[in-house]
């Protein structure tokens, strides 16, 4: 019995001498992994498949961010979603290395007012600038060529210019940009989604380039300020009711070769009052 009781004194004893090894190898651990973590403001992630890294968190203190284009000598290709969010109050521009490969998402952001797009991303999120009410102006680069839902909803902006590189765009893009009175669609978009420039009620002048077939439900409705809109010939049907420009009472214009031409003339009998015009 003296000798069971003495092999398990021992065996207990080497189990907590292995247990300290390991919690202290853990320590140690985590000890470096942190160490490591602090060298930077910025948190890094190493993907082993691709030898590169991941900004999966930030603990700075906000103003002008300029993101590393690499880290150990290895380059950042990614931000998770939402790593600014934290000092959503304090981040005033982000500035994006060329080694990005895919946009992130900078929405509610109050305080932003600068943004720059790298060249080597190739489109923009849903949501990528929602909610950032202090952004006012953005340069899109030519490499950008689709934009996803909402990307740019109650943000700041005064005034846009999509690039002719932009073939696709999102629902509800532009919607609630309360302070937009200027927007230049890119010649490569063929459809204006449903919402895209819903309740934009300061918007004062819209270029829709010719090439652009269909317009959405509810794209312009609330666009009180929207006195006049000139639609392609490549428009061959529109549904002005639905678009929101009657509610608006926006003088809608086509030229003379429209196929929009006869069916503008059967809606003004309809109208109380005109609001389709032919222009020579």
């Amino acid at each position: 019995m003296r000798k069971y009781i003495l092999t398990l004194v021992a065996l207990s004893g080497m189990l907590w001498v292995y247990g300290c090894s390991s919690i202290n190898s853990n320590v140690s651990d985590i000890s470096q992994s942190s160490l490591e973590t602090n060298q930077s403001e910025f948190w890094f992630e190493l993907n082993e498949n691709t030898g590169t890294y991941t900004i999966t968190y930030y603990d700075g203190e906000g103003g002008d961010l300029v993101i590393p284009a690499e880290y150990e000598g290895k380059a950042v290709t990614k931000i998770n979603d939402g790593v600014f969010q934290s000092f959503h109050f304090d981040v005033t521009s982000v500035t994006l290395p060329e080694s990005l490969v895919e946009f992130p998402r900078l929405a509610a952001l109050p305080v932003l007012e600068r943004v720059t797009i790298p060249s080597s991303v190739a489109s923009l999120p849903n949501g990528a600038f929602a909610g950032d009410s202090s952004l006012k102006t953005l340069d899109i680069p030519e490499t950008i060529t689709a934009l996803g839902d909402n990307c740019f909803s109650s943000s700041g902006l005064t005034e846009i210019s999509l690039p002719d590189s932009i073939t696709s765009m999102g629902k509800s893009d532009f919607e609630a940009c309360r302070s937009l009175t200027k927007a230049t669609l890119s010649g490569g978009v063929k459809k204006i989604p449903e919402r895209t420039f819903y309740d934009c009620y300061m918007l004062e002048q819209i270029t829709i380039p010719s090439g652009v077939t269909s317009i959405g439900k509810d794209a312009f409705r609330g666009c009180m300020a929207l006195s006049d809109i000139y639609l392609p010939d490549t428009l061959a049907s529109v549904d002005a009711e639905a678009a929101g420009l009657y509610r608006n009472k926006t003088k809608i214009h086509i030229s003379s070769v429209s196929p929009l031409v006869d069916f503008a003339k059967s809606e003004n009998e309809h109208l109380d009052e005109a609001l389709w015009f032919i222009d020579l």
